[in-house]
């Protein structure tokens, strides 16, 4: 049995596709060029890209600098020492207590409640020892109170209430305003009511002034409060506003799964919930008549981690009608053999809600600017975003591949890329407050 992977799917070898689903190129020997790997921590070098593949934006010294932070207490490998160390503390203790108490002729068996206090000394050290140590390396959970859900509303430059006028209308404030809402259930959908987690920039609340919106979509296991915490995007964005890297945006973080354990892979199940048409209907539709923002296909990214990155390939490609800009954070190519529960065993429509198979035959009415990125220590991660880059490059695309090394496919993989993802869709987004894109596109072309 292979382990579960954090904000993904399992480790180790991946189930095999089903009967219908190929691999549609390779990364060495297909179409395109090998990619090399560059260092520790390195993105891949921009004259290393393959033909038809752009370079993706690079971020000065000071801004990387600054997004650069050190390992908070719960992603220290040195605090799961110390617990392992009281873990074996407590039982040398309880050992030489019970060989000092046979020296003098006393039985070494104690009451139950100093075996069960003892017990609890030992085990408490030791869990908490291995949870630390799988978050330093997974990058999940930076604070306690990133683990309860309770710092995405508190961050440094959030408030809890944004200022309103006498008549219930914002009013613009200098601060970031991070805030989290609840969509209304969908019952058509079999979707219950579902937190979302929403950043708008400094300044929002301005008359007349529209936001384009990113949304990003988290892996699984998970919920809508991790990218604030494990892909820390108020940071991210305050830095990049702060220097002038992205133009001001509006960042959505929508509840992709009926349960944190759930897994949906963002499909529209046969018996169950259609999250498909939720975020693309009904997560879209929530923030544009709440928020100002830019309601067209041109002012929205559709992006995510993991599962979630396999889901914004997956409906952005789908629904381009919504979507302009596709921001994949380690993404895989089909929804996985899982899936085809959801699907009810349908072969056909596994194959439909397979970017490695559908992106070959799939109409484009409009250049989507996609970016992807990928662990280089993660092989069928790997291997699938680099065949997707070389698939859409193919098909004039503008695509943008990132490979980063020694991080594994974690929170902290998608950390590394999301300041440069957030540039590159500032870079092909309409601009705020304006009515036209950064690219030129046609109408929106129908769902697909």
């Amino acid at each position: 049995m292979t382990a579960a992977r954090p904000g993904g799917r399992a480790a180790g070898r991946r189930a095999p596709r089903p009967p219908g689903d190929r691999l549609l190129c390779v990364m060495a020997g297909g179409r395109g060029h090998p990619l090399p790997r560059p260092g520790r921590g390195v993105h891949a070098a921009a004259s290393a890209a393959p033909a038809g593949i752009h370079p993706a934006p690079r971020l000065p010294g000071g801004v990387a600098a600054a997004l650069s932070q050190r390992p908070s207490p719960l992603e220290s490998g040195w605090l799961a020492a110390a617990c392992f160390a009281a873990a074996v503390a407590a039982v040398a203790v309880w050992a030489w207590r019970a060989r000092r108490r046979r020296a003098v002729g006393l039985p070494a068996r104690r009451g139950r409640l100093a075996t069960a206090a003892a017990a609890l000394l030992t085990v408490t050290p030791l869990l908490l020892g291995c949870g630390i140590l799988v978050n330093s390396y997974v990058g999940y959970a930076p604070t306690v109170g990133s683990l309860l859900g309770s710092r995405a509303v508190t961050a440094h430059a959030a408030v809890p209430d944004p200022g309103r006028g006498p008549a219930g209308r914002r009013v613009a404030t200098d601060r970031a305003v991070v805030e989290r809402v609840t969509l209304p259930a969908d019952r058509e959908l079999q979707v219950p009511a579902l937190p979302a987690i929403v950043y708008l920039p400094p300044g929002y609340g301005a008359p007349g002034r529209r936001y384009p919106v990113v949304y990003l979509i988290h892996g699984h296991p998970g919920r809508a409060v991790d990218w604030f915490n494990g892909g820390r995007v108020t940071r991210a964005m305050d830095v990049l506003l702060a220097d002038r890297m992205v133009q001001p945006m509006i960042v959505v973080a929508p509840t992709a799964a009926a349960g944190w354990a759930q897994d949906s892979e963002c499909l529209d199940a046969t018996r169950g919930p259609k999250f498909d048409t939720y975020l693309t209907r009904d997560v879209v539709g929530f923030v544009d008549a709440t928020y100002d923002t830019v309601a067209s296909a041109g002012g929205r990214a559709i992006g995510g981690m993991s599962s979630g990155g396999y889901c914004a390939l997956n409906l952005g490609l789908r629904h381009q009608a919504e979507f302009s800009v596709i921001l994949a954070h380690e993404p895989f190519g089909t929804p996985g053999r899982s899936a085809l529960r959801l699907l009810g065993g349908s072969a056909a429509r596994y194959r439909a809600n397979s970017p490695i198979a559908t992106i070959p035959g799939m109409p484009f009415r409009r250049r989507l600017a996609v970016f992807l990125d990928a662990p280089a220590d993660d092989p069928a991660s790997l291997a699938d975003t680099t065949c997707m880059a070389q698939e859409l490059a193919a098909r004039h695309q503008f695509v943008t591949l990132q490979i980063a090394d020694g991080v594994g496919h974690t929170w902290r993989e998608a950390r590394l890329e999301l300041p440069t993802s957030l540039v590159f869709a500032s870079e092909h987004l309409v601009a705020a407050g304006a009515g036209r894109g950064r690219q030129r596109a046609s109408a929106s072309p129908p769902q697909l």
